[in-house]
């Protein structure tokens, strides 16, 4: 699986480093004497040609590098440009094509200002750079290479690889940068040897969605991002709609239920509370006083009663409703009135805003231009018998957003 977003920051970087002056040619793979050192000086001028390089002078040699290491350029801003290719190679154009097409990536990327830290994250920028800028085919022929030796009567299979990128990767370069720029098929295969044929293919079928020409339309991103997110950002919308009907439609009967409660007890039950209280001089007097307050209370009991469960209902019910909240199933709620929905802030600044129909709406607020989504219809019912079932609990007992619904009726 190729981690497919660090390749494509790099393409982006040197796009928008590049591309308005840069004018896209694949130079196609030739044939040359690797053995033959002077050939190999002038496989690099033609690498340095395509590049459009200034008049430097490449001097190409083969010398024995360290481990891992296919080759190595000088790059100390003189005119003479010494690179050295690994001599384990010599045998191999394609391997060295690939080689040079590297190095001298890298004096490119050195002329043009841009570098990466750390140093493998620049190696893996220049290897980028050697498809961005029409090597792809050089890289793609020579990063990988099946090397049989016969040893008495054995076949040693060897497998020898320069580069920081594999040619999996590679290919999905090439790919993405012809698609890019529009390249016919034809030439996209043209050149390219068996194993870089095989596994261009493959990364055609296995990522075909990242090389359509519709990539390159005006706003493909923003509608496909848009047909990503409208279901999530719908799941938002009627969220913040059960929300707001709890906190704007419930809370505030539940708030007048409290007041009520607590505007009975001032009004009726405390001023005999403060009689019973009272002492007078004449104990026949306390008698009649203190009966007459006792039938009083005992004439408002059945209200005291009937307050107290309404109020044990409110705040047990409360208490499971938040518990539980995320498994309730919503019901129509007792209130006629959701013109409140109608009203509403931006997420993002909190700027007041208002519509005239009840619907789920596309927003864009005028004030910082966020975009999202409202729904400002009334609650949803179910008169389905499978959705009755499903919000009743064992036995048929009423749910839990049945007994909260109750405490408001």
């Amino acid at each position: 699986m190729i981690n497919k977003l660090p390749l494509i920051e790099k393409i982006h970087l040197l796009e928008s480093k590049l591309g308005h002056n840069w004018k896209h040619t694949n130079l196609e793979p030739f044939q040359f004497n690797s053995r033959d050192v002077v050939q190999v000086q002038n496989a690099g001028k033609r690498i340095q040609q395509h590049l459009g390089l200034p008049p430097l002078t490449f001097i190409v040699s083969y010398a024995r590098q360290k481990e891992n290491v296919g080759g190595h350029i000088q790059l100390d801003n003189e005119k003479d440009v010494f690179i050295e290719i690994d001599e384990r190679f010599r045998h191999d154009s394609d391997i060295v094509l690939s080689i040079l097409a590297h190095e001298i990536c890298h004096k490119y990327l050195q002329i043009n200002g841009i570098q990466l830290f750390p140093t493998l994250e620049n190696e893996i920028l220049t290897d980028t750079a050697t498809v961005y800028t029409g090597l792809g085919k050089l890289s793609l022929n020579g990063c990988e290479k099946n090397r049989v030796t016969i040893q008495g009567d054995r076949k040693i299979h060897q497998q020898e690889k320069v580069g920081y990128l594999n040619r999996e990767q590679f290919a999905f370069l090439y790919l993405l940068i012809c698609s890019m720029r529009q390249v016919p098929q034809g030439e996209i295969i043209g050149g390219l040897n068996t194993e870089a044929v095989n596994v261009v293919r493959q990364i055609q079928r296995t990522d075909k969605e990242y090389f359509s020409q519709q990539i390159g339309e005006n706003k493909y991103a923003e509608n496909t991002a848009l047909q990503l997110t409208n279901p999530g950002k719908k799941d938002l919308a009627k969220l913040e709609k059960h929300i707001r009907i709890i906190r704007e439609g419930l809370m505030p009967q539940a708030n007048s239920l409290l007041n009520n409660l607590h505007a009975y007890q001032a009004n009726e039950i405390q001023p005999l509370l403060a009689a019973i209280q009272q002492v007078h001089e004449r104990s026949s007097y306390n008698y009649i006083e203190n009966l007459k307050a006792l039938e009083q209370l005992k004439a408002h009991e059945a209200t005291i009663r009937q307050q107290e469960r309404q109020a044990q209902r409110l705040s047990g019910s409360l208490t499971k409703f938040i518990d539980h909240l995320q498994r309730t199933h919503l019901k129509k709620m007792p209130i006629s009135d959701h013109s409140y929905l109608q009203k509403f802030a931006c997420p993002s600044c909190g700027k007041k805003m208002q519509i005239s129909k009840k619907k789920l709406a596309k927003i864009t607020c005028p004030n910082c231009q966020y975009r999202f989504m409202v729904d400002t219809g009334g609650v949803e019912t179910s008169t389905s018998d499978q959705q009755t079932s499903t919000r009743k609990g064992k036995a048929g007992r009423p749910s839990l957003w049945e007994r909260f619904k109750a405490i408001f009726s």
